[in-house]
This record gives C-alpha cells, structure tokens and sequence, in this order.
C-alpha cells in the first residue's frame, strides 16, 4: 500500500501550489533582498527561508509543534523577539549605505549572514508553524503507514512548490535591482524601500492576531 491515495495527493499538491503564489512574509522578504542586493542574494536569502520551512515540518513530524502551538507565552516571545529582529534589520538597512552593495566585493561572510537572516526570519514567524501543524496532518493517513513520514513528505513538498515561487521572485527582483543599480540615486532608494518593508514585516507580524 502506497503512503498517499493518489487523489488525496493531488488535492493536497495543487492546495500548496495555490498556498505558496499567495504573497506573505516571506515573499515580501526575498522580494526586499533580491530588490536591494542582486539574484544571488535573493536566493540564498529563499535558501535560509527553505531550511526554516525544514525544521518547521520536522516539529510538526516529532510532535513538538503541539507543545509549542499550546503555549500562549512562548507563542508571544517568538513573535516579538521575530518583530525585533526584523525591525533592528530594516534601521540598519535604512542608515547603512554601504552594505551589500550590488556592484561591490560580495565576500563569503556577506552571503552566510543572509543566509542566516533568511532562516531567523522563517523560524521567529510562529504563525508558519501553526499553519503547518493544522495543514500537513489533514492529508495524512495512519492506515497507510508512518504519520511521520507522510508529514515529511507532505512537508516537502510544500516546500518545493514554495522554492519555485520564491526562486522565481529572487531571480526577478534580483534582475530589476541590477538594472536600477546603474543609477546612483537607487542605491539609496532601494535601501530605504528594502528598510521599510522589513519594518512593516515586523508590524504585520504584530498586529496579525493568533489565529
């Protein structure tokens, strides 16, 4: 017997492919970065978001993300402390000029910090694994073997479905930031726009209620 009724699959597949070109977080985001830094800077940046998306899928799939979605209070920290984070992002793009500049040395270290942005952004939106810990389990099936497997791969392939997406905004984004980077005035303007919506990302995850 096959772990997924091949109808259900297909149910559950074109949900996450509706779910993932609906625009969130974590587009505006990779959107933000491919704006003000280039394709390369994009992607790492849905690279970081892919493996937040992992681990999500991971609790889900262990069972921890009941404990974590029961608690109000460690609920509310990885909010604020997600907000914080996305606020102290955007003032320091919004004063420093300087930083990931679409002309300049790209060094290594630049490319591992997106990267890690890219994943404390995903983890620190409690929102995301609360979505996951309602959507994945619906499809699965303990008749047809591992709820933990089938959570995996559930999992993974709503994350598929959202690296096409993402990639494609990164990549996009990315182009428009090499083409407006010709002109000194936008590399101002685009560290202001990315600033700004790093902090709006920060009130929507405030003002966003629980459920």
């Amino acid at each position: 017997m096959s772990l997924f009724d091949p109808a259900t699959f297909a149910v559950f597949l074109s949900a996450s492919i509706a779910i993932s070109v609906t625009p969130g977080p974590d587009m505006t985001y990779v959107f933000a970065r491919g704006l003000a830094h280039g394709p390369r800077a994009g992607l790492i940046s849905v690279a970081g978001i892919a493996s937040g998306l992992v681990i999500h899928t991971m609790l889900v799939a262990l069972g921890l993300a009941v404990v974590m979605a029961q608690s109000p209070v460690l609920f509310e920290i990885i909010r604020y402390a997600g907000a914080a984070y996305l606020v102290w992002m955007g003032i320091k793009l919004l004063r420093d000029r300087s930083q990931f500049d679409v002309n300049g040395d790209q060094r290594s270290e630049n490319w591992r910090a997106l990267y890690v942005q890219g994943l404390i952004v995903n983890l620190f939106n409690p929102k995301i694994l609360l979505f996951f810990l309602a959507f994945l389990p619906q499809f699965a099936d303990p008749a047809r073997g591992s709820v933990a497997l089938q959570i995996a791969i559930l999992g993974a392939t709503l994350i598929a479905c959202g690296l096409l997406v993402l990639g494609s905004i990164a990549l996009a984004s990315g182009r428009l930031c090499a083409l407006l980077s010709r002109h000194p005035l936008w590399m101002r303007i685009q560290q202001c726009v990315t600033g700004s919506l790093m902090i709006g990302l920060a009130a929507h995850l405030l003002l966003s209620s629980r459920r």
